[in-house]
């Protein structure tokens, strides 16, 4: 059975009618009664999935410039491989079907997924890969390239370790990530 990573808040600042998104995977797959989260821990090396029914996307913006607005993207996949005494030999892939956007408002999230924005019908999925990995005090830092509406551009990943526990279903991590962008870089520009 492999490990399941559990990604925590990342944090991504778009420019768009999404600004700032916030990748949160949160929770532990049902830990049986006595397991606690263990933050002093560190995440066991080898190959870990991303929980997908454990983990989601959370996206805030200023809209108009003037006020905070949060979505989710309520699917999420991918894998970390980590190597927790070697970062640089560690990988994170992480895929976000445009799909399962959600601001909670059917016409909003039509608008989000046309050619105004992220053209969902032409480039279906956001994607990140990994390029470098680095331990940091608190976790790790991740460069690498991140892939929306058809444009590939570097990112970092700021990813602070919320530890590890057992569950019935083997050992789980949690993970808070951030990252900050503009939606401009990736040629989405209608409304600025």
């Amino acid at each position: 059975m492999k490990p399941i990573a559990i990604l925590g808040s990342v944090v991504v600042a778009l420019s768009l009618a999404l600004p700032l998104a916030l990748l949160e995977a949160r929770g532990l797959a049902a830990p049986a009664p006595a397991a606690q989260p263990s933050p002093a821990s560190n995440p066991a090396a080898g190959a870990w999935e991303i929980d997908a029914v454990h983990s989601s996307v959370v996206f805030k913006v200023r809209h108009m410039g003037v006020a905070p607005f949060y979505g989710s993207f309520k699917q999420i996949s991918g894998s970390v491989t980590l190597n927790a005494d070697k970062p640089a030999e560690s990988k994170v892939e992480i895929t976000l079907p445009l799909s399962g956007i959600d601001t909670n408002n059917p016409g909003r999230d039509d608008h989000l997924k046309s050619p105004d924005f992220f053209n969902a019908a032409e480039f279906p999925e956001v994607k990140f890969s990994s390029k470098t990995v680095q331990k940091t005090d608190k976790g790790y830092k991740v460069e690498g390239l991140l892939t929306m509406h058809g444009v590939t551009k570097p990112v970092t990943l700021d990813v602070v370790s919320g530890g590890t526990a057992k569950s019935p279903k083997g050992e789980v991590a949690g993970f808070e990530v951030s990252a900050s962008f503009k939606r401009s870089d990736f040629g989405m520009d209608y409304g600025l």
